[in-house]
């Protein structure tokens, strides 16, 4: 029985996949965290989520550390924001549980406390900013498409939900560093207005869009005179990131390479 706690489980992410957790006959959620001071705190996750009593309680984040003291999960699930993650590693790697991080918006330098913290704790972690398995098979071609049209023009453009509160999203900015990886291309341009001259050949075009209730659109141009190469993801449902996340339960579960942090191209094993 693998034992979980999954953070901001009443946001959209989070419900989800405590919804499909709670399915699950090979997996315990021993702790379902709110934000504190919510108040639906102390209230049954089963019942506030419409799925029927599961004689779960909802926990404020605030009392992490006080209940991994008495019982440790074996892995935590993060789908917050930054600040609150950083939190949550020090908690985590402090009582050595292991990790799934979906949060995005972090800067360079929350990524290297992320990850220096991971590595010198002992614990594991899959970190990504898109558990889909379509994104992180275009990850991929992406990266092929990369190697071979190096002097293409490059764009991406994304399409979120009007609350999504980072800009542009975690997984653009990861196909923009695959592609700056690949190309050598290191201008990023997050949109353009006004005068600003002719396309420079380094630059990687980022653009951003927020409306309605979308959940994630990710389209990719590599465009050069003649023609037009789109890779395109649509994801219609939050479900097509909630069962990569239970993919990565059971890869950490069975995981012994311990102070490694994973992507989901090792989980899904992309890696081609």
């Amino acid at each position: 029985m693998i034992k979980l706690a999954i953070t901001g489980c009443l946001g959209r992410m989070g419900s989800t996949i405590t919804r499909l957790v709670l399915e699950r006959n090979d997996m315990k959620l021993l702790y379902p965290f709110a934000r504190p001071g919510d108040n639906r705190i102390g209230k049954d996750i089963g019942e506030v989520l419409g799925i029927g009593n599961k004689g779960i309680k909802i926990f404020g984040s605030d009392l992490m550390e006080e209940l991994f003291k008495n019982e440790r999960p074996d892995i935590l699930i993060d789908f917050t924001n930054p600040n609150a993650s950083k939190m949550f590693v020090d908690i985590c790697s402090k009582y050595k549980v292991d990790m799934i991080i979906g949060t995005t918006g972090f800067s360079d330098e929350d990524k290297r406390y992320i990850e220096d913290k991971i590595k010198t704790s002992g614990i594991s972690a899959v970190i990504s900013p898109n558990m889909s398995l379509g994104i992180n098979l275009l990850f991929k071609l992406v990266e092929i498409a990369s190697k071979i049209l190096k002097e293409y023009d490059i764009e991406i453009v994304e399409i979120h939900h009007r609350y999504k509160k980072d800009s542009p999203s975690g997984t653009a900015m990861r196909f923009a560093e695959i592609i700056s990886k690949e190309t050598g291309k290191d201008k990023f341009i997050f949109g353009r207005r006004g005068f600003v001259g002719e396309r420079d050949k380094n630059e990687i075009g980022i653009h951003a869009i927020r409306g309605g209730d979308i959940v994630g659109e990710h389209e990719i141009y590599f465009i050069t005179e003649g023609e037009m190469i789109k890779f395109e993801h649509r994801a219609y449902s939050r479900l097509a990131f909630a069962n990569g996340v239970l993919k990565a339960i059971e890869f950490l579960s069975k995981n012994k390479n311990k102070g490694k942090i994973f992507s989901m191209i090792d989980v899904l094993e992309l890696s081609f």
